[in-house]
């Protein structure tokens, strides 16, 4: 397996359309121990078991970042609530999430919900045509010595 290394960028933080700060993953301080890994990525977030039941650390994965009275707060897979001063882009204050989102009896992050409903999604997808004129569909075939096949049903079928 592909080694990880934890020392690329974790946040940009830009005003106006420009970067002006970017924090650094060794500084989020996480215990890259609980990380979850893949073959390529690793995430970071707070996530809980499913036997867990607990409706705090349910809304502590549901909402693993959230924006409240001008500072970004983050729930790491290790328990931390990370505080980032927005205006500074500063690392402000490392806590325990649980301990200190229990005591925040009002504390109900706001979850922003895509509507879909308007997205106009193409009927078909057209792919570009190749150097030579044809279509990707006529350079397979003629490149396997096959025929494109004329059932619309089946575009796969060569």
């Amino acid at each position: 397996m592909i080694p990880i290394y934890y020392n690329g960028n974790a946040l940009k933080f830009f005003k106006n359309g420009i970067l002006y700060k970017t924090i650094i993953f060794s500084e989020l301080k996480i215990d890259t121990s609980k990380i979850k890994k893949s073959l390529f990525v690793f995430s970071w977030n707070f996530s809980t078991s499913d036997t867990m039941k607990d409706k705090l650390l349910i809304k502590m994965e549901n909402c693993p970042a959230f924006i409240e009275n001008g500072k970004l707060y983050l729930i790491t897979i290790d328990n931390q609530l990370i505080t980032v001063d927005i205006a500074t882009a500063q690392i402000t204050n490392w806590q325990s999430a649980y301990e200190t989102l229990k005591q925040k009896l009002n504390w109900l992050p706001t979850i922003f919900n895509r509507d879909y409903r308007k997205v106009k999604y193409p009927e078909t997808f057209l792919l570009p045509t190749l150097k030579n004129g044809k279509t990707l569909a006529q350079g397979l075939a003629e490149f396997l010595n096959k025929k494109v096949s004329q059932r619309q049903e089946d575009s796969a079928v060569i």
